[in-house]
């Protein structure tokens, strides 16, 4: 339990620190754009799995998303060097980036949803 809670401090403490990172402090404008959604951390807090999706976008076309995919991945020794200094631990955790779709699955399932056409007067008797 204690190891359990010991990771999602962790956790909390590098979503954070890469959010400020990427909004005060990174180079590439297309980073300031990103926002974290999640970092997840594995038991031995080696490896930060880290959520994202670009702010503002609804979803991204599979060339934008690369292009984002891209400044992130060029920008995680630098992410990491800002860890290393807002966060203090024996390792920092190496990064792997994920795009969080979520919100786009979301949105699909709700699209599915208003698409269907229900009746409602389907059992009622005339009166």
């Amino acid at each position: 339990m204690t190891e359990f809670s010991r990771a999602t401090r962790v956790a909390d403490a590098l979503h954070k620190a890469l959010a400020e990172a990427l909004v005060v402090n990174a180079a590439d404008e297309r980073l300031r754009l990103v926002s974290i959604t999640a970092v997840r951390l594995t038991p031995d807090l080696r490896i930060a799995h880290v959520h994202w999706l670009v702010l503002g976008e609804s979803s991204l076309d599979i060339r934008r998303r690369r292009d984002f995919e891209r400044a992130i991945r060029n920008a995680s020794g630098f992410l990491r060097r800002q860890l290393a200094s807002a966060v203090h631990l024996k390792h920092v955790p190496e990064l792997q980036f994920h795009y969080d779709d979520e919100l786009e699955q979301g949105r699909h399932v709700a699209e599915l949803i208003d698409s269907l056409v229900v009746d409602t007067t389907a059992g009622e008797e005339d009166t």
